[in-house]
């Protein structure tokens, strides 16, 4: 597996106009170019448990999706909440996909994270 450091992904602020790019942390799912990445100063904690946006594209760029990444580091869990923070998909990290596995350990191994309190995966 192999963690790619992106730094052409583009937010764009929608209030403003404004667009800016920053670093996220990608995988590459295996014979497909697909790039599924996690943006690593928005991630969140509570106890074991983190979160944060996905961002799903290609070579050329990624982009945010509605979906949030939701790992327990402790339990292996994996799960993907939509924008209302319903599980939409999920199990065990060792039985999901590579990029799935990647991306969880990934996020687990991140130093710098911001506390949510309200922050749950079930």
């Amino acid at each position: 597996m192999t963690r790619t450091h992106t730094a052409f992904v583009v937010v764009s602020l929608l209030a403003t106009g404004h667009t800016f790019a920053r670093p996220v942390t990608c995988h590459e799912e295996a014979g497909t170019m697909q790039h599924i990445c996690y943006d690593p100063a928005n991630i969140r904690h509570n106890g074991n448990v983190r979160a944060s946006p996905i961002l799903m594209g290609g070579p050329a760029g990624v982009e945010r999706t509605s979906f949030v990444l939701v790992t327990d580091c402790e339990k292996g869990v994996i799960t993907m909440q939509d924008r209302r923070g319903v599980n939409v998909g999920g199990g065990l990290t060792n039985s999901s996909s590579a990029s799935g596995r990647a991306l969880a350990r990934w996020m687990c191994d991140e130093k710098k994270t911001r506390f949510d309190k309200s922050l749950r995966q079930f």
